[in-house]
């Protein structure tokens, strides 16, 4: 598949000047070549910018992969119509608060309806984003309790358990998912892209069960982006690559 200049009914890319070193001018499955240099807006790096543009019509180039985006998108405008109806003013600061409560009680209790949390999710993102260097205080394990990239909403709250511990000092990362007896841990490391932006990999696999490791090896995956947007008394917010945004709840050691 190639970006191409043909419309379609999948994801616009936004047109510019040729990309800089830092920014890879190819499509949404990272895999796919150009016709086009000036397809130089990746949605793996910046889901949040490329879905600004897609919604505000300053798109040109559409790539032909890319038919996930535009269904994020419907979904996310289905999740912020949910939120509109639940809050009772439309003041900013109120509205805030409300986003904010619902995201505790998704995080704790997974007692929020899906979209209705997503919604949640996306008012902090356009309204309390966080201006800071984010990444410095991830240090810790946090725990994955939400995640819109699922087609179906029955996933979006995870249903095992699932951990991030994020080294800041190293720059390592390991993710980390508990079934009874068995633990996975995929280990890796990442970059920092911005303030806001962690671009990590993963390159070993260890399984263990009732404490023997069983597993142990090298592997190979492709890298992935989080921009985490909302940091909040124990709670974050990040957007993947993916384009779904995730929810995750900080455990303490």
């Amino acid at each position: 598949m190639r970006c191409t200049s043909k419309p379609t009914r999948h994801m616009l890319f936004r047109e510019s000047t040729p990309p800089s070193k830092n920014l890879r001018s190819f499509c949404y499955n990272a895999k796919t070549s150009l016709a086009s240099p000036q397809c130089s807006l990746e949605f793996t790096q910046n889901p949040r910018r490329c879905i600004q543009q897609f919604r505000s019509g300053g798109c040109r180039v559409v790539c032909s992969e890319s038919a996930k985006a535009a269904k994020q998108i419907k979904v996310e405008a289905k999740a912020q119509a949910t939120f509109a109806t639940h809050i009772s003013s439309s003041r900013d600061k109120l509205a805030t608060a409300t986003a904010t409560e619902l995201l505790q009680q998704a995080a704790v209790f997974h007692n929020v309806r899906p979209y209705l949390a997503l919604g949640a999710a996306l008012w902090v993102e356009q309204h309390s984003a966080c201006k800071t260097d984010t990444l410095v205080d991830l240090d810790g394990r946090w725990q994955l309790v939400f995640a819109s990239t699922s087609g179906s909403t029955l996933f979006w709250y995870i249903p095992v358990k699932e951990f991030k511990d994020i080294d800041v000092k190293t720059r390592t990362l390991s993710l980390v998912s508990l079934l009874g007896p068995v633990t996975t841990s995929f280990d890796g490391s990442y970059n920092t892209l911005s303030k806001q932006d962690m671009q990590f990999s993963f390159n070993a696999l260890v399984i263990t069960v009732f404490g023997r490791t069983v597993v142990k090896k090298p592997i190979s995956f492709a890298e992935k982006v989080y921009t985490y947007y909302w940091l909040h008394k124990g709670l974050a917010c990040a957007r993947s690559s993916g384009g779904g945004i995730v929810l995750l709840r900080r455990l303490e050691t």
